[in-house]
């Protein structure tokens, strides 16, 4: 099975109690579209979480990582974020998928994930 979600932010007990609940294996995998969080702080803390993460039965796939630490929100450019909505206003597509947003909300065919979960295939 492929299924996507949104940022986790280093905080992965959803993705536990989500592996438990569809009883997942290491042939599933879980996009995730926004921050991990896994790469954080770049020294032990990153390592003890791989290996929790390593012993999940799922396979993660992580589209954009956060590297920095302590980086205010707000101050964030959001250049990225208008870029993309540039592109989805050109496109003609029958779903869209994103992350990074901090939110779940469904706006025409374009999906925020957030804490959801959702199955593609």
């Amino acid at each position: 099975m492929l299924f996507v979600t949104g940022d986790k932010h280093r905080d992965f007990r959803r993705i536990a109690v989500f592996c438990d609940t569809v009883q997942s294996t290491k042939d599933d995998i879980l996009v995730i579209l926004g921050d991990a969080g896994i790469n954080y702080f770049g020294g032990e803390k990153d390592h003890q979480l791989k290996r929790m993460l390593g012993k999940l039965p799922i396979t993660l796939f992580c589209i954009h990582e956060m590297f920095i630490s302590g980086i205010n929100q707000a101050d964030v450019d959001k250049s990225t974020e208008q870029w993309l909505d540039i592109i989805e206003d050109r496109l003609k597509y029958n779903h869209w998928y994103c992350g990074h947003y901090h939110t779940e909300k469904m706006n025409d065919k374009l999906r925020f994930l957030f804490h959801d979960f959702l199955e593609l295939w």
